[in-house]
């Protein structure tokens, strides 16, 4: 099953695409009929209006309404109960879309002084984009083309004397912004309806292979208790066995579930982000359209409008962030970067609207210009403090905020850029304090949002941290202020360079056995292990292990299958210490049940990892166990 295109907005796999397009439709239909039925009531209704405020055109615009639109939009619902529907159903909504628009464009051009029908046009837009279930190509589509029409009916119903290039140019800033932040949302809308599809079918088919595992898991029992004729404590460890998978199969199905929750919940919450700057939008719109507002009005409105536009525009960042961090596609971008003039670049930035608020700005750099150049990913730190700061400032009413940085370490004694927020702010109860990085969750969760905001910037915050290698945590006491602190790896350009060769030549020196059976993951370690080891060898059982360590006193490490024919990894591992203490061993399984870990170090292992088998994981494990071996040998040669 292919992923989706984002640009396309279409499954490479066009057998999945199809899928979706059926899946969608099924879901659509009743909506669409719904909606359906109440757009043609209310285009009846509105046709009111039209005799009451339109008298002049009314026969015109009754012809428009009642006897081209509203026939139409029938026709379509009617057709929607046949099914060769599901073929042109888009095709058709797109026709009805630019319909009714283009009706209410030429009663507008008609008749620009009744300002009902610029309200009229954006209930179109909506209508259109979120509404009568089109797609995001379609209604983009028919969306530009409502604007082509809308534009051309303006020197068609007008002589070129009479157009007013001004208002033209105006009308047509609103309408295109409209149509931008429009597509923008539902191409949103649309991914994440792909993401929900492509991740439901996935669980179903990997819901088939654990199926499909419990039943071949079945037949081997079965045969090995004929075959061996194993005594009861056997059986029972199975049965054990068994219930282990059972429940893991229920706490999966439980994270599912908490998965569909969390997603309606992000929906929920957009579209109610999304709607209210675009209410504020098309309202104060709508009031600017009274010629005898005073100018001091006119501004208010104007700063509202760009106000609820960033508010629109902050959340569609942030949905895009998010998105892309749950889909795993942010990359780590390292290079160098000044701490102190990033921390100027911050407090120029928002110094002003620390002082719209009475605010006073404080920033604290703890390390010389020299030294503050650091190896990470500037996009990302900036984007952290930037979240920071701004909520600071947006949950502090009197007083200040501060930032900086300062060098600490960590328990293995590794340098670190300890960074602090301090506000004096609402603080943070001691009981969301962890919740506040979730996403949608703010400190003044209550009966009421009393902050607006999407709740994503947090939770966004600590994925960058997450990502950079660190870690992120605060101290809030209420009605006091909050401190929010995070941890980078303080990297220079000269220490990243030395312990990569450190690394690289420390693994020079060691001779490695892999005992696996599986022909995909020897091939899989071949490849990551190229040019790696002094050495490595490959064996398929236990048997060929505990032999090959005999037979080769100077391996230094094995990584060990558990599950392997004549002679499993536990068994082999208890041989081995028999004759050999010091070497390394690490124990690899398939199955990472419960109990798995504690097995392995009691059969003489020095550490476990489950499969699939991370790459960074393991040559770190390898890289730990390498430095205590080491530190062990060195002082034991002590006289």
């Amino acid at each position: 099953m292919g992923k989706t295109k984002k640009i396309r907005l279409r499954f490479s796999d066009e057998k999945t695409e199809k899928k979706f397009e059926k899946d969608y439709f099924d879901k659509s239909i009743a909506i669409f009929r719904v909606s359906f039925v109440t757009l043609i009531i209310l285009y009846a209704a509105f046709g009111y209006l039209d005799f009451i405020s339109s008298e002049d055109y009314y026969r015109m615009f009754f012809i428009i309404r009642y006897l081209i639109v509203i026939p139409l939009l029938v026709a379509v619902l009617l057709f929607s109960f046949n099914r060769n529907f599901i073929k042109v159903w888009q095709k058709l909504l797109s026709l009805c879309y630019v319909a009714g628009g283009a009706g209410i464009i030429i009663m507008l051009l008609k008749n620009p002084e009744n300002i009902y029908y610029y309200g009229g046009l954006f209930l179109i837009f909506n209508a259109g984009y979120f509404f009568i279930k089109l797609r995001f190509f379609a209604a983009t589509i028919s969306g530009i083309l409502l604007l082509i029409i809308y534009n051309i009916g303006i020197f068609v119903f007008q002589t070129l004397n009479n157009v007013q290039f001004d208002y033209v140019i105006i009308t047509n800033a609103f309408y295109i912004s409209a149509n931008i932040i429009s597509s923008i949302a539902l191409y949103n809308m649309e991914l994440l309806e792909r993401k929900e599809f492509y991740q439901r079918n996935l669980l179903i088919d990997q819901q088939s292979e654990i199926s499909l595992t419990n039943q071949n898991l079945e037949f081997k029992i079965l045969d090995r208790t004929k075959q061996l004729n194993e005594h009861n404590a056997k059986l029972i460890k199975e049965i054990k066995k068994r219930e282990l998978i059972e429940n893991a199969l229920i706490a999966a199905k439980e994270k599912a579930e908490e998965s569909n929750r969390l997603k309606t919940a992000f929906l929920n919450n957009m579209s109610h982000e999304i709607r209210t700057p675009l209410n504020g939008i098309t309202g104060f719109l709508g009031l600017l359209q009274d010629s005898e507002l005073e100018a001091e009005d006119k501004q208010e409105y104007f700063d509202i409008i760009n106000r609820s536009s960033q508010r629109l525009i902050d959340t569609v960042t942030n949905i895009m962030d998010i998105s892309k961090i749950e889909a795993e596609q942010m990359e780590i971008a390292l290079k160098e970067l000044s701490l102190n003039e990033m921390l100027m670049e911050q407090y120029r930035f928002f110094e002003p609207q620390a002082e719209d608020k009475g605010l006073v700005l404080k920033q604290i750099p703890s390390l010389s210009d020299d030294q503050a150049i650091v190896l990470t990913d500037s996009q990302k730190l900036n984007g952290i403090l930037t979240n920071l700061i701004k909520n600071a400032i947006k949950f502090t009413d009197r007083g200040s905020v501060t930032f900086g940085y300062n060098i600490t370490t960590n328990t293995e004694s590794d340098l670190l850029v300890q960074f602090f927020v301090y506000d004096t702010g609402i603080g943070v109860p001691e009981d969301r304090q962890q919740a506040i990085f979730n996403r949608f969750e703010q400190a003044d969760i209550g009966g009421a949002r009393t902050f607006a905001g999407s709740g994503l910037g947090l939770a966004i915050a600590k994925s960058y941290v997450e990502m950079l290698g660190g870690k992120i945590w605060l101290s809030s006491k209420k009605g006091i202020g909050t401190e929010f602190m995070f941890t980078i790896p303080y990297q220079t350009k000269t220490n990243m360079e030395e312990k990569e060769k450190q690394q690289k030549a420390s693994f020079k020196t060691l001779t490695v056995l892999i005992a696996e059976d599986e022909k995909v993951n020897i091939q899989y370690f071949e490849v990551i292990f190229k040019d790696t080891f002094k050495q490595t060898i490959y064996v398929g059982t236990g048997q060929e292990a505990l032999e090959t360590c005999k037979e080769n006193l100077e391996i230094d490490l094995i990584l060990m299958d558990i599950r392997m024919p004549l002679m499993s990894g536990y068994t082999a591992t208890r041989e081995i210490r028999k004759f050999n203490k010091d070497i390394i061993i690490i124990a690899q399984t398939a199955f990472g049940l419960e109990g798995d870990n504690e097995k392995a170090l009691e059969a003489g292992c020095n550490d476990y990892i489950s499969k699939p088998i991370n790459k960074k994981e393991l040559l770190e494990k390898i890289k730990l166990h390498s430095l205590k071996q080491n530190i062990n040998t060195n002082q034991t040669e002590k006289p």
